[in-house]
């Protein structure tokens, strides 16, 4: 018996890969939810920054969870979903549902998931799963090395930069983002990545707090990632941001666009300091959040009643339950 799925945004850069990957699956019935419906039987029109337009695509169909690929001003989605009980599953990479105080979120009887995808998402799935066996933790290091090919939408370029112009918080205080180099391997390649803000960070930080957790990313192209730090240090970034420039990079589809992603945690076992590591080569990181989407998506309705309120993805499942399931193709671990 397949189940219908709402996704809001599902024709999108990104939202397109999700509807796909839940197809794959054919599990799914995938209804796309967008304020510009082309006449396609599997399209609704729905408006994310609309109460009313939402609750009427809702109460018009028999949904068994909703998907959320798109921005939002509001959690206008979740508050739906928590009314009806729907589970809904969001990809923003920012942990502003999870700071909510609304009452009706916090407490809602139906999972409310955020920050799902590769990077965040499986990046904290990996780092937890990092860490176990660690009698203490003292750091936490998360690399993601992006492709300069990558096919990603003008919202995922947004927050991709937006990250990079905030500052990081240090052990010894607020320093400016993408400025602090790591050096990390992936492969045979060593790369010096850059310090950056992220939301998962500070949900890491929540649960171990005695350590220091720390994200850092780059690109493929060390003169594109040269360029970006100039750009960011002369205040310039930060007005791109701020701008209404709708920024698609240049995608070649017949070159791969393999993003890489690295966790390092440092801590003492049996009182020896011990160091470990997981890596995952991924062909996209588009296709690889739209996988991760597709399976968290299988977990949360296979198990309804463990999962309830706002939390992130290593919250409600462990590495080893999304690694199952996941397209070893599209995602390779080593």
């Amino acid at each position: 018996m397949t189940r219908r799925v709402l996704v809001i945004g599902g024709g999108g850069t990104l939202g397109v890969r999700i509807r796909s990957a839940l197809e794959i699956t054919g599990e799914f019935d995938v209804v796309t939810g967008t304020r510009r419906p082309d006449g396609n039987s599997s399209e609704v029109q729905l408006d994310a920054q609309d109460r009313s337009s939402i609750s009427a695509t809702l109460d018009a169909d028999d949904y068994s969870a909703v998907i959320v690929a798109v921005p939002q001003t509001d959690p206008l989605v979740q508050q739906a979903c928590a009314s009806r009980d729907l589970p809904c599953i969001d990809v923003a990479p920012t942990d502003e549902l999870r700071r909510t105080e609304q009452d009706t979120l916090r407490n809602a009887t139906s999972p409310l998931v955020t920050m799902c995808g590769f990077h965040p998402g499986l990046s904290g799935l990996m780092a937890t799963d990092t860490t176990s066996g660690l009698d203490e933790l003292h750091e936490l290091h998360v690399g993601l090395l992006q492709s300069t090919n990558a096919s990603v939408g003008a919202t995922g370029v947004k927050d991709m930069l937006s990250m990079l112009t905030l500052p990081v918080r240090t052990p010894q205080g607020l320093r400016p983002g993408f400025a602090q180099k790591r050096p990390m391997s992936f492969g045979p390649r060593r790369v010096n990545l850059r310090r950056m803000h992220h939301d998962e960070a500070s949900a890491l930080k929540e649960k171990f707090a005695t350590a220091e957790v720390a994200y850092y990313t780059a690109w493929s192209s060390t003169p594109f990632t040269l360029m970006i730090a100039a750009l960011n240090r002369s205040g310039i970034l930060r007005r791109v941001v701020q701008s209404r420039l709708r920024l698609t990079p240049r995608h070649n589809p017949a070159k791969p666009e393999i993003a890489h992603l690295r966790v390092e945690a440092t801590g003492t076992v049996d009182g020896t300091q011990t160091t470990r590591h997981r890596s995952v080569e991924v062909l996209s990181d588009y296709k690889a959040t739209a996988c991760v989407v597709a399976v968290l998506t299988r977990l949360v309705l296979d198990r309804p009643a463990r999962f309830s309120g706002i939390v992130t993805p290593m919250d409600i499942v462990s590495l080893d339950e999304v690694k199952y399931l996941l397209d070893s193709a599209v995602i390779r671990f080593s």
